[in-house]
């Protein structure tokens, strides 16, 4: 069995507006209201002519801190080292 994860992901609609509220609302929903049980999510890199991930600055830079501020996310930075041995 393996874990389901969602990978890869984000908006990738180069010089098309965000939709409106497309993390905190869309993004969120689809991952909390349909019963989905996944390990992980990954957005996709950022480029010079697409972002799936807001940059400081940018349309949806709120709404994105929305979205990673919901009691449900975790980030990478927030996890402990899974790598190292924990010490007696």
């Amino acid at each position: 069995m393996k874990i389901a994860a969602m990978t890869e992901t984000g908006l990738f609609v180069p010089n098309s507006p965000l939709p409106e509220n497309f993390y905190s609302e869309n993004l969120y929903d689809v991952l909390t209201n349909n019963d989905v049980e996944i390990g992980f999510m990954m957005f996709w890199s950022n480029s010079e002519n697409v972002y799936t991930v807001p940059v400081p600055g940018v349309e949806g830079e709120e709404d994105f801190l929305e979205f990673v501020q919901t009691e449900e996310a975790l980030l990478l930075h927030e996890m402990s080292n899974m790598y190292q041995l924990p010490t007696n």
